[in-house]
């Protein structure tokens, strides 16, 4: 969890996100080689952000370490971020 806890934190930092915008990413939103993100927000409004470093390498680590186990057990669909 803090895998996730950490990608949650750098996608609100590094991307200037509304916490709604990063709790509604699916895995497809985040595109890791071309290092940006496409956020939906007020009013279904799509905009495409570049992603920075350490945002792109926690996304990375969640994606790669956390997000399987989770994603194992069940649960989240298409979901960027699960919970237990």
């Amino acid at each position: 969890m803090a895998r996730r806890d950490r990608a949650v934190l750098e996608l609100l930092y590094g991307t200037g996100a509304r916490v709604s915008e990063v709790t509604g990413l699916d895995v497809d939103d985040v595109d890791l080689d071309g290092r940006v993100v496409r956020l939906v927000g007020k009013g279904s409004k799509e905009r495409h952000v570049p992603l920075g470093g350490a945002a792109a390498a926690a996304v990375g680590d969640w994606l790669a370490a956390g997000r399987p186990v989770l994603a194992a057990r069940g649960s989240g669909g298409a979901a960027l971020l699960l919970n237990q």
